[in-house]
C-alpha cells in the first residue's frame, strides 16, 4: 500500500481567522515579528489543506485530496509531506508520470524521506519497471535500517520479476528485522509453496499459527499445501479450522469439497459446492467443480448450467470450456462439443487434454482431422503434465482442480496417455495407415502395458494381415490384462473365465498362469498357486510375470536361495522393472549379501523415480532419485536425474550442482550430458549448449530428447540446416513435436 505523509494537528479554524485578523493590523517598527506570524500563519493554513487532502485520501476521495493538496501547496511549495502525499493521489487516480514526478519532487527536497521511496518504489512497480522499483526500494532500506517496509518491498518487487529466490531472501531479511510480522510470514510461506518447496512453506505458516491461532488465510495456505503433498485427511482438518475462524471463506469451502470429491465423497464434495455457491463471491471455480459433480451423478443438464455460470464469471478458462464440451459430448452434441474443445486449445494450446477430446468427437465424422489432434495432444504431453504438476500460482488460489494434480495415481495418468497413443491408433486404422497404427500401438503398450484396448487394436490388424498366430497371441494378452482388472476389483470369478479365453486363444500365454497363481494365492491356495507357475514356465520360461511371480511367491515361503534365481531371470527379461529390483534386493537382504542389496535397492528406489518423473510427479522423484544417490553416492546417473527435476522445476542453482557433480563421476553420462545442453540452452548460451548435446547422442545415438534439444538450440543459433536435421532424428525415434516448431523450421529462425 502507498503510504501518506504524518501530519501535526493544528489550531481549528476558527482560531486560524483571528489569527488573520490580528496579523492584518501589524506594521512598522515591529516587522521581524510580522514576518515571522505571516510565516506562520501560511505553514498553519498550508497545514489545514494537508489535513484536509490527507482525510480526503483516507476516505478514497482522491479528486478532492489533489484539491485541497494544491491549496496548500500554492501556500508552501516547498514540503515533501505534501509532494509524497500529491503523489499518492495522482496515483490512485491513476496519472502515474505526475506520481512519480511528485515523489521526485519530495525526495529532493528531503534526500532521506524513505516514506517517499517506498511510494515510488510501488508505482515504478506497478508500471513494471522493475530496476527503478528495486533502486527505490534499496534506498528505503538504506534510510530505514532497523526496518522490514524497505525489505518487503524489495520481496514484492523481485516476486515479480518471478527472481523467486531473491524474493525469498528478502522476505527472509525483514523477518530478521521484524519477527513479529505474521503477514510477512505467511506471504514467505506462499513464495516457498509457489516454488514448489512444501515442507518450508508448512513451516512457515505453522510459525505464523503460532504466533495466531485465529490466521484464517494461514489455516487455509497449510491445507493448501498439505493438499500439496497428498495429505488430504490433514487438509481437511486445517480448511475446517479456516473456516471455523472465517466461515464466508469461499476458497476454503471450496477447496474442502474438492478433496472430497478426489476422494469419492460425491455427497460430501456436492454439499460443499452448495455451499460455497450460495456465497455472492463466490469463484467461478467453484461452479466449474459443482458441474464436475453433477456431471458424475448424470445430472447433465444442471452440470450445463453450472459451467454456463463459471465461464459467464471469467470467459478466459481453458478447462471451462473442456468441461462444457464434455458436457455436449454426453448430451451427444458433437458439433457444439467440438466447438467448445476449440475454444479450450484456443485459450491454452498446452491442453493436452483438450486436444484428445477434440479427436475423440472427430474421430467418427473427419479421421484426418482426429489425427491431427491426437498427434498434438501427445507432442504437448510433457509440457502439459509439468504444467498441471507445477502450477503452483493464482490457479491453485483461486481453488482450480489442479491442487491435486500430483495426487493422482501414476498408473492411471501414464494409462491416459497410453490412451492417446490408442487412439491415435485407432484413427490410424480408419485412415488404412496400418503400419503407423501398429507402431502406435506398441507405444501405447510400452506406456502402460496393463491396458487391453491396444493389445485386441493389434490383434484385428494381425488378423487383417492373415498372421493369425500373431493376433491370438495379441489378443489372448489383451484378455489377460481384462481378468488383471477384475482380479483388482475382486470379481474372481470373471478373471477366471478371461483367463481361460487367453489360454485356449494362446496356449503358451504365461502372463495368464502367473495371474491363475495369483488368483489361487488370494484363496488362499499356495500349493495351487505354486502348481500354476511351474506350468507355465514349462509353456513359457521366458515370461518376465511368471518369472516374477514364482520368485515372490517362493521368497514369501522364506525359501531365498529358491527364489533368487528366479528374480535374476525375471530382471534379465525385464531389466527396468523397479518391482523386480526391490523383491531381488529383499532376498540379498535375507541371505546377508548386502553390497547387492544396496546396488539393486537404490536401483529400484530409481526406477520408482523414473516412473513417478513421467507421470508428472516431480516431488516423489525427487525423493525417490534422492534415496538412490544416498545409497549409491558415486552413480552419476542418480545424481543427473536429481538434476533434471530440479531443472523442470525452475531451479537452474541446484540442477548445475547435481550435474556438475555427475560429470565429476562420468563424464560420459549421458544424461548429465543432456542436462548441461538443456541448461545453458535455458541461459541461451546456445553453443555450448550444442556441444553437450552431441556429446550426448555421440554417447547414445537413440536418446530422442537430446536430439529435440539440439533441434530447437541449433533453430535459436540460426543454423535452420541443422535443426531440420535434429528434428527429423528426433521424429524417428518417436518425439512428436510441435507443429508450431515444425513450421518455424522453414521460416526464418527467430532472434534470441
Amino acid at each position: 500500500m502507498l503510504r501518506i505523509g504524518h501530519f501535526v494537528t493544528w489550531k481549528s479554524l476558527g482560531a486560524l481567522a483571528m489569527a488573520g485578523v490580528i496579523l492584518s493590523g501589524c506594521a512598522g517598527k515591529h516587522k521581524p515579528s510580522e514576518e515571522a506570524q505571516i510565516r506562520a500563519f501560511l505553514q498553519s493554513s498550508a497545514s489545514f489543506y494537508l489535513q484536509k487532502g490527507t482525510e480526503a485520501i483516507n476516505a478514497a476521495h482522491y479528486q478532492e485530496a489533489l484539491t485541497q493538496f494544491r491549496q496548500a501547496e500554492a501556500l508552501t511549495p516547498y514540503d515533501p509531506v505534501l509532494q509524497n502525499n500529491k503523489g499518492v493521489a495522482f496515483y490512485h487516480l491513476g496519472v502515474m508520470d505526475s506520481a512519480l514526478h511528485s515523489y521526485q519532487t519530495a525526495v529532493r527536497l528531503r534526500p532521506d524521506y524513505a516514506r517517499a521511496y517506498g511510494n515510488m518504489a510501488r508505482t515504478w512497480l506497478d508500471i513494471g519497471q522493475y530496476d527503478y522499483a528495486l533502486a527505490a526500494a534499496a534506498k528505503v532500506v538504506q534510510y530505514t535500517p532497523a526496518s522490514a517496509y524497505g525489505h518487503i518491498l524489495r520481496a514484492e518487487i523481485h516476486e515479480k520479476m518471478e527472481a523467486r529466490d531473491a524474493a525469498a531472501q528478502a522476505y527472509r531479511e525483514a523477518l530478521d528485522l521484524e519477527p513479529q510480522l505474521i503477514d510477512v510470514r505467511n506471504n514467505l510461506g506462499v513464495l516457498y509453496f509457489r516454488m514448489g518447496q512444501l515442507d518450508r512453506a508448512i513451516d512457515m505458516y505453522q510459525q505464523v499459527l503460532a504466533r495466531d491461532s485465529t490466521f484464517a488465510i494461514a489455516y487455509f495456505n497449510l491445507g493448501n499445501a498439505l493438499a500439496r503433498k497428498c495429505l488430504l485427511e490433514d487438509a481437511l482438518y486445517h480448511y475446517d479450522k479456516a473456516l471455523s475462524s472465517d466461515p464466508e471463506m469461499t476458497p476454503a469451502r471450496n477447496n474442502h469439497g474438492l478433496i472430497h470429491l478426489f476422494m469419492g465423497r460425491i455427497d460430501a464434495a456436492l454439499s460443499d459446492f452448495y455451499r460455497a455457491v450460495t456465497d455472492e463471491k463466490a469463484l467461478p471455480a467453484v461452479h466449474y467443480n459443482l458441474s464436475i459433480v453433477q456431471s458424475r451423478l448424470d445430472s447433465l443438464p444442471q452440470a450445463m448450467a453450472s459451467i454456463e455460470r463459471a465461464i459467464a464469471q471469467d470467459s478466459s478458462v481453458a478447462n471451462f470450456y473442456l468441461q462444457k464440451g464434455l458436457i455436449l459430448e454426453d448430451l451427444n452434441h458433437p458439433d457444439e462439443a467440438a466447438a467448445a474443445f476449440h475454444r479450450a486449445i484456443a485459450l491454452d494450446s498446452s491442453l493436452s487434454s483438450g486436444y484428445n477430446s477434440l479427436g475423440n468427437v472427430l474421430a467418427g465424422i473427419d479421421p484426418v482431422r482426429a489425427r491431427q489432434a491426437y498427434e498434438k495432444a501427445l507432442a504437448n504431453y510433457d509440457d502439459y503434465l509439468m504444467q498441471r504438476f507445477a502450477r503452483t500460482g493464482k490457479a491453485i488460489d483461486r481453488g482450480y482442480f489442479d491442487l491435486l494434480a500430483a495426487c493422482r495415481d501414476n498408473w492411471q495418468i501414464s494409462a491416459d496417455h497410453a490412451m492417446v497413443y490408442n487412439n491415435l491408433g485407432k484413427v490410424y486404422i480408419r485412415l488404412n495407415q496400418y503400419d503407423q497404427a501398429v507402431r502406435t500401438f506398441f507405444k501405447a503398450i510400452a506406456l502402460q502395458p496393463e491396458l487391453w484396448e491396444p493389445y485386441e487394436n493389434l490383434a484385428v490388424i494381425r488378423f487383417a494381415q492373415k498372421r493369425d498366430a500373431e493376433g491370438k497371441k495379441m489378443m489372448a494378452q489383451g484378455r489377460v490384462n481384462r481378468a488383471g482388472a477384475a482380479f483388482k476389483m475382486d470379481s474372481l470369478a470373471a478373471a477366471s473365465t478371461m483367463l481361460q479365453e487367453a489360454i485356449r486363444l494362446h496356449p503358451a500365454m504365461g502372463s495368464a498362469y502367473a495371474l491363475i497363481a495369483a488368483i489361487s494365492q488370494r484363496q488362499g491356495n499356495a500349493r495351487e498357486a505354486e502348481t500354476a507357475l511351474k506350468t507355465g514356465l514349462r509353456k513359457d520360461a521366458e515370461n518376465h510375470a511368471l518369472r516374477f511371480a514364482y520368485g515372490q511367491l517362493l521368497a514369501r515361503q522364506n525359501r531365498f536361495n529358491e527364489a533368487r534365481p528366479h528374480l535374476l531371470k525375471a530382471l534379465t527379461l525385464q531389466p527396468n522393472a523397479a518391482e523386480t529390483c526391490l523383491a531381488l534386493a529383499d532376498v540379498y537382504k535375507n541371505i546377508g549379501e548386502r553390497a547387492r542389496y544396496d546396488s539393486l535397492y537404490a536401483r529400484g528406489r530409481y526406477l520408482l523415480g523414473n516412473q513417478a518423473e513421467e507421470t508428472g510427479a516431480l516431488d516423489q522423484a525427487l525423493q525417490e532419485y534422492t534415496i538412490a544417490a544416498q545409497l549409491q553416492p558415486f552413480e552419476a546417473q542418480y545424481a543427473a536425474s536429481q538434476a533434471l527435476i530440479y531443472l523442470k522445476k525452475k531451479m537452474p542453482a541446484e540442477a548445475e550442482n547435481y550435474l556438475t557433480t555427475a560429470l565429476q563421476h562420468d563424464n560420459e553420462n549421458v544424461l548429465a550430458l543432456y542436462g548441461m545442453g538443456w541448461l545453458l540452452g535455458e541461459r541461451k548460451h546456445y553453443a555450448e549448449a550444442i556441444a553437450y548435446l552431441r556429446k550426448a547422442t555421440a554417447r547414445d545415438s537413440t536418446f530422442a530428447p537430446a536430439y529435440q534439444a539440439l533441434a530447437v538450440n541449433s533453430y535459436f543459433a540460426g543454423d535452420q540446416q541443422n535443426a531440420r536435421f535434429y528434428s527429423q532424428r528426433a521424429r524417428e525415434l518417436g518425439i512428436i513435436l510441435k507443429q508450431e516448431f515444425l513450421q518455424s523450421l522453414q521460416a526464418e529462425p527467430e532472434k534470441p
